[in-house]
């Protein structure tokens, strides 16, 4: 965790900034109730220096790097890639429906839990209906590790 504050810190960039984070004050059983911390939009910072010192890389790198670590978040936006996931399945997470565009799911099963099937719930998100997709794992799993075998063998 100590290493996504670091990446996400703009003064890793050589950018000052001061108050990207702010404090709500509400009312709750007759009470005052601080919660701190929200995150603010950049528009919202109170101080941004670009250029302030050197930094560690540049300024458009390190919005890149915001993309990618935004694009590895689970759960945050249903068309964002996603980290990869646990489990035995070689393309968990990696995988995409070709009907309505979600991520595939995992599921796994047999005697010792870990025959993964893959598919989609994107359908019965959407609709209440059936999985829009779904088929065993074994057959391509083994054959995109046979694919990748061949591929990191030396050139000739």
């Amino acid at each position: 965790m100590a290493n996504l504050h670091i990446l996400t810190n703009p003064i890793y960039a050589g950018v000052y900034a001061f108050g990207r984070t702010g404090s709500r004050v509400s009312i709750d059983a007759g009470r005052k109730k601080v919660v701190r911390g929200f995150k603010k939009e950049r528009k919202d910072w109170e101080v941004l220096i670009p250029s302030h010192h050197e930094g560690y890389l540049t300024w458009a790198a390190y919005e890149r790097n915001l993309g990618l670590i935004a694009d590895n978040a689970n759960g945050k936006n249903p068309m964002s890639r996603g980290a990869l996931r646990r489990g035995e399945a070689l393309l968990a997470g990696r995988l995409r429906c070709g009907h309505c565009g979600r991520k595939l799911h995992v599921a796994y099963s047999g005697t010792d839990g870990n025959t993964g099937r893959y598919h989609c719930r994107g359908g019965f998100l959407n609709h209440g209906g059936d999985r829009c997709i779904s088929f065993g794992g074994m057959r391509v799993d083994r054959d995109i590790g046979a694919e990748v075998i061949v591929r990191l063998q030396p050139l000739v």
